[in-house]
């Protein structure tokens, strides 16, 4: 009885080291599988922000980006941002993944112009699996950021005023006039003139850009969006403002009104980003918005 009992349990305990032995591999292969969506949902993370970073830098250097050159504070500062949004990630940005386009072209500053910067990068999977999925292990992420050109105000200082030129007097024809005697006992009493009081100018340093809408969401061709800035700046330093859309309808995408209305014509997220500018420097806010059928 108990030999028989014996037997029995070695041979429990042989088929759950066969079944163990069968399940292991595909345990592992679940957990490779998800180890590698993880993987590439990080590397695109990564992409979509250093696109994003590359955008908001061009917004206020646009010409300072060397097609396939490094980092440069001088020269290249767009590849920089996005060198720094990817710095330690899993998947590696070289300059030749970048690709920075204006409209129009050249990048230049202003109103209405549009930078477009395209971020590319080739994740590699470490799941046979999921190449059949995929097309091959290697698998290419890329993600377009655009965003509006800010435009630096020529901001007069408070208080100053253009010179005027002055208009000449006609001069009289001379006619002999008799030369007064001089007394020597009057003295000159000269009369002091005040001394301008200066105008002081005022200091402006960078705005901060904010905005929000309304409705929250809506329907394409119906539904008109109304933008309320909420930007601020230094007292005595005016803004101007430079909205972008995000739905790429050119000039009818862009505004440079303070509180604008706009009507999306097709479904979709979309970015809606604010530049605001003062003598001071500019500054930048996005925000997302639905639009549905």
């Amino acid at each position: 009885m108990t030999r028989s009992r014996s037997a029995g349990r070695s041979r429990s305990l042989g088929q759950s080291i066969v079944e163990l032995a069968l399940i292991l591999p595909i345990l592992l292969l679940l957990l490779a599988t998800v180890g590698d969506l993880g993987r590439m949902f990080h590397s695109r993370i990564v992409i979509a922000n250093a696109a994003r970073a590359g955008a908001l830098e061009a917004v206020r250097h646009p010409t300072s980006y060397v097609d396939g050159g490094a980092c440069d504070a001088n020269t290249n500062r767009i590849m920089c941002a996005i060198r720094t949004e990817s710095e330690g990630a899993i998947l590696a940005i070289t300059p030749s993944d970048v690709e920075v386009t204006c409209e129009p072209d050249p990048c230049a500053e202003g109103l209405g112009n549009v930078v477009h910067v395209r971020v590319e990068g080739q994740f590699t999977l470490i799941t046979p699996f999921l190449s059949v999925f995929f097309g091959g292990s290697t698998v290419t992420l890329n993600s377009t950021a655009t965003a509006q050109i800010a435009v630096q105000p020529i901001v007069t200082p408070p208080g100053a005023t253009p010179t005027p030129t002055p208009t000449p007097s006609p001069t009289p024809s001379p006619t002999p006039t008799p030369m007064p005697t001089p007394d020597p006992s009057a003295s000159a009493t000269p009369t002091p003139t005040p001394a301008p009081t200066p105008t002081p100018t005022p200091v402006c340093f960078s705005p901060t850009a904010d905005f929000n809408f309304t409705p929250s969401t809506g329907k394409k061709r119906k539904t008109d969006f109304n933008f309320t800035d909420l930007s601020s700046t230094t007292p005595l330093c005016p803004l101007t403002w430079s909205w972008n859309f995000g739905d790429g309808a050119g000039s009818s995408s862009t505004s440079t009104l303070q509180n604008p209305v706009h009507q999306y014509q097709s479904q979709g997220t979309y970015t809606i980003t604010l530049v605001v500018s003062n003598f001071g420097g500019s500054h930048s806010r996005s925000r997302t918005v639905t639009v549905t059928p």
